[in-house]
């Protein structure tokens, strides 16, 4: 059998399906900050100047992109940084110490802009001291 070059699905033939492996993997992503680290932050890159933020931060990202190349993988990743954002105390989710009750919330905000947008990841970094209650409701 040939391979099929229509967009038939493999329901509508009855020819074998051959798939080309994707060797380049581009991954977006969005990196957020919170308001409890954006206060630490000046400290520990000794600059208020955003734009140095952002930078630190696109090289953090630059760093996990170079775990990910091992010939092993036979892959190239790469991580596209489509921004970095200082969110403030909001309405639109919960800022709390309750691990549980954060990411939910974060989960839950970045879902339904996800739905209005181009989809993406999204990673969250904190400065809150995050603690996770057990079911016995203990820390």
């Amino acid at each position: 059998h040939k391979p099929r070059t229509n967009n038939a699905t493999p329901k509508e033939t009855n020819t074998f399906e051959y798939f080309i492996k994707q060797n380049y993997i581009t991954i977006p992503v969005t990196v957020h900050l919170d308001k409890a680290l954006t206060r630490y932050l000046p400290r520990e890159f000794k600059s208020r100047n955003r734009e140095k933020v952002k930078k630190n931060f696109r090289n953090i990202l630059n760093n996990v992109e170079d775990l990910f190349r091992r010939p092993s993988l036979n892959q190239t990743v790469q991580f596209t940084l489509l921004d970095v954002k200082f969110l403030k105390n909001s309405t639109k989710f919960v800022m709390d110490e309750n691990v549980s009750k954060y990411l939910n919330s974060y989960c839950q905000w970045q879902g339904e802009k996800k739905t209005k947008k181009k989809w993406y990841y999204s990673i969250l970094f904190t400065g809150l001291d995050l603690f996770y209650y057990g079911r016995n409701n203990t820390k």
